[in-house]
């Protein structure tokens, strides 16, 4: 029996231009009802005089985080900042639990799932994935749920979502659940005040930034919307300044030196108490004291795929057995910046999990969940999103007569086949036409220097 599956992890995030020192003006002078006026404005939408702004009350704000916090149905509309409709990002808005509405998967999602023939086009088979997120959105569904969620009688075109895949044969995006803010203080936060004037909303939702890096901390939004029998109409969502980065005027700061300095002095403070909790925003591994005591861990700033823009690395310094020596360490953590704000592209999860830097811009991913499925893939960076090229991976099981079996699958972003030349394995660059991804050292600064 041959037993089949695919671990594909795809994050994406956007990029802003510039590879020298990333600064962003933090704002000045911005109050909750400079805040409140210009959502009104953005919101769009005349008023009757006659009516009075209410205060909600505590239970009428805890409905609406159900609706928009981890799960609910509208919890993409508080990723990107929009002052209207129009602006809307959509491939950063639908990202997030939204394949409960409008998406189909390869097995078990939706009352309709998807075709063997359409599995084939945008899975490369037949089989369901157990480590896969990406969705097919159907472009006709999409519409009709951008008409019920903003009034938009509008559908986005390939050109205008680049984080997502299209097919032409049958109309119908390729989507990844994990984009940005995988992991994010947005997940179990909650709106903390609002108001209501007739059918039109206003409510500020405050992130859970508690037990996270100050330097990945997300601003209060300002949302408005308004509310038709069960359904919200979007209007806008506007970011909150920092009230205390208000009161020091026009204060620029670098923003991966926050994270570094930050990043630092966890990894100081780690080893030097038996005791300590690390903030979440980074890498599982930090969890582990034989990687803070063992492991020499620094950082460094890269633009890996020429377009003027930097990313950030954090990882390992040390030098491992059986690779060549060029390779220096490997990469647990990728930053980068979009609109002011940091975004986290790849994360290490466990020491069987861990990324590289090849030539060409290419990120290699080696990762394994058991001693017999393991998988080498190999990513290049896109417009701020890892696109999947192509790799290996094995799987191994029982099959009908109790015998362990073990088989090797080659697999690109259109199909994958079985392997049968007993000289193609895992992590071996002789194997296939792999030579030509090679590994690029990283210069990696120590923290602390």
């Amino acid at each position: 029996m041959k037993l089949k599956t695919a671990l594909v992890i795809l994050a994406a995030a956007f990029i802003m231009t510039g590879c020298a020192k990333k600064t962003y003006e933090s704002g000045s002078g911005a109050v909750e009802a400079k805040e409140s006026a210009a959502a009104a404005e953005a919101s769009g939408g005349e008023l009757n005089e006659t009516e009075t702004k209410v205060e909600l009350t505590e239970e009428e704000l805890n409905e609406f985080t159900e609706k928009f916090a981890t799960g609910g149905e509208y919890f993409g509309f508080l990723l990107p900042e929009y002052r209207s409709p129009e602006e809307i990002k959509w491939d950063r808005v639908i990202a997030y639990k939204w394949n409960q509405v409008i998406s189909y998967r390869s097995e078990g999602v939706n009352e309709e799932d998807l075709s063997d023939e359409e599995k084939r086009e945008f899975y490369g088979g037949n089989y369901p994935h157990w480590f896969w997120d990406d969705s097919v959105v159907r472009k006709s569904d999409l519409k009709e749920y951008i008409k019920k969620h903003t009034g938009l009688d509008y559908c986005p075109e390939p050109e205008d979502v680049p984080l997502w895949k299209y097919n032409e044969k049958y109309d119908s995006f390729l989507i990844s659940a994990k984009l940005w803010e995988n992991g994010s203080p947005l997940y179990s936060g909650k709106f903390v005040s609002g108001t209501r004037e007739g059918d039109l909303y206003e409510l500020r939702f405050r992130p859970d930034n508690e037990g996270w890096l100050k330097a990945l901390y997300a601003k209060d939004r300002i949302i408005t919307f308004v509310k038709s029998g069960d359904d919200l109409i979007i209007k806008s969502n506007i970011f909150a300044k920092d009230e205390q980065s208000d009161q020091t005027s026009e204060k620029e700061f670098a923003l991966y030196d926050e994270l570094i300095q930050e990043v630092g002095e966890v990894i100081k403070y780690a080893r030097a108490h038996e005791e300590y909790e690390l903030p979440a925003g980074i890498s599982d591994l930090f969890y582990r004291r034989y990687y803070l005591e063992d492991e020499a861990l620094g950082y460094c700033e890269k633009d890996i795929d020429d377009d003027g823009v930097c990313e950030l690395f954090i990882g390992s310094l040390d030098q491992y057995e059986n690779y060549p020596p060029s390779f220096c360490g490997a990469i647990y953590d990728m930053f980068t910046v979009k609109d002011g704000e940091l975004f986290h592209v790849i994360s290490a999860y466990s020491e069987r999990d861990r990324y590289y830097l090849c030539e060409n811009g290419v990120i290699e991913n080696e990762s394994s969940n058991s001693a017999a499925d393991s998988l080498w893939f190999f990513y290049r960076l896109n417009s701020g999103k890892l696109d999947f090229i192509e790799g290996l991976y094995t799987i191994g099981g029982m099959d009908s007569d109790g015998n362990w079996i073990s088989s090797t699958y080659y697999k690109n972003d259109s199909a994958e086949q079985e392997v049968t030349d007993p000289n193609v394995e895992l992590y071996s660059f002789d194997s296939l036409d792999f030579a030509k991804y090679k590994y690029r050292e990283i210069d990696f600064t120590p923290f602390g220097e």
